[in-house]
């Protein structure tokens, strides 16, 4: 009796499943997909997702194009943003828990000593990766700065002299991957953590809450931060 009202029940429940649809949803991301972060947290998105029964297409979108591709409607939801960036994409839906944190770094030359703190630091020369919208927002609280296009030539600046620090926005375990390459020549310190997010777009509501539920059940399994690893800070 108990194993056939186990068999309704289960039954219902499938019934009861919002009817999402078999097309895979299109989600975007503002950084390059073979970044490291980026296929960690793909694996990761696929295990959420796949548990409930969807799919994703996932491709990548410089930030102020994958914005205005949510804002349009070409995208279901984007992968790789802060806690407010529904300020940007009114009516988004964020899913929580976060999928990674980030770190802000300033970078030196060893021989001109430790890395003063933030506020001092700000009178000074840098240079920062253009693209990342709180990187940029970041870096415009120094008063000389130069856009660098990539991490390693931000580095190289400094080595070289041209700035006094260079400002990245990184992963723990890339940014402790460059600090490697770099031992010895140049100094960093860590400022403050950002959470990373999957946002959905407005109509994607109840998706939304079906993967918020999703993650919650895989954090306190401990799948969650066995998938992400050091990519992530609880």
């Amino acid at each position: 009796m108990n194993r056939a009202l186990w068999i309704a029940g289960s039954c219902l429940s499938i019934i009861a499943l919002p009817a999402w649809g078999l097309a895979p949803l299109r989600l975007v991301s503002p950084l390059p997909l073979d970044a490291p972060h980026q296929k960690t947290l793909k694996r990761t998105l696929e295990r959420a997702f796949g548990a409930l029964g969807l799919t994703f297409a996932l491709e990548y979108a410089p930030p102020k194009r994958a914005l205005s591709g949510l804002l349009a409607g070409h995208y279901d939801g984007d992968v790789s943003r802060v806690a407010d960036f529904n300020q940007a994409a009114p009516g988004a839906v964020r899913v929580a828990p976060h999928l990674g944190t980030a770190w802000f770094f300033l970078i030196g030359r060893a021989d001109d000593g430790p890395v003063p703190a933030w506020r001092q630091a700000r009178q000074a020369a840098i240079a920062y990766t253009h693209g990342p919208v709180r990187l940029e927002q970041r870096a415009a609280e120094f008063a000389k700065r130069e856009a660098a296009p990539t991490e390693g030539s931000c580095l190289r600046m400094v080595a070289a002299r041209r700035v006094r620090y260079c400002l990245l926005f990184n992963y723990l375990p890339e940014a402790w991957q460059m600090k490697e390459a770099w031992q010895g020549e140049l100094r960093w310190r860590r400022f403050e953590p950002v959470d990373i997010y999957l946002w959905m777009a407005p109509g994607q509501r109840d998706v939304a809450a079906a993967l918020s539920r999703q993650l919650s059940r895989m954090q306190r399994s401990g799948e969650l931060d066995r998938l992400v690893g050091a990519y992530r800070q609880p």
